[in-house]
């Protein structure tokens, strides 16, 4: 009886599984008006993935974001660090089983970033000012050679 009331209180307070973020894991490369871009994520085993995207412009020049994603229960939080800059969360607020809104309203821009499994190749993202009115999206398919090395 002690056994069972103890395994109980241990399941009680165990913290709840957390979410399913491995959808994202794989190395993903596309090209968004004209700008080679891609985005590696690592899968997202223990409720975390870490992730890095890089651009590059026409003219040259790079630019690149450190990011992470920690799942937590039913909630989750993305950090951005744009350039390597101090990381901004954002919190989960739309979670499906391949799709996931982050949003923080207290950031300049972006206040939403999303992403979404289409398929087995293909993953989407995008960031928008809250409203959708100033938006910028990316699509890539799996990629094995990196098309910003050139």
């Amino acid at each position: 009886m002690f056994a069972t009331s103890l395994l109980s209180f241990a399941l009680a307070l165990s913290p709840p599984p957390a979410m399913d973020i491995g959808w994202l894991e794989g190395h993903w490369c596309g090209d968004a008006d004209g700008v080679p871009s891609e985005e590696i994520w690592t899968g997202g085993a223990h409720g975390m993935a870490v992730g890095l995207h890089k651009d590059l412009a026409p003219d040259g020049s790079a630019s690149f974001e450190f990011m992470r994603i920690e799942a937590y229960g039913a909630r989750a939080t993305f950090f951005g660090q744009p350039n390597g800059d101090a990381a901004t969360p954002f919190r989960s607020q739309q979670v499906e089983p391949n799709a996931i809104v982050f949003a923080n309203a207290a950031n300049d821009y972006p206040k939403r970033v999303a992403y979404r499994r289409v398929d087995d190749a293909t993953l989407e993202a995008w960031i928008d000012d809250g409203d959708g009115l100033k938006k910028q999206a990316w699509r890539w398919t799996k990629c094995a050679a990196s098309p910003t090395d050139r």
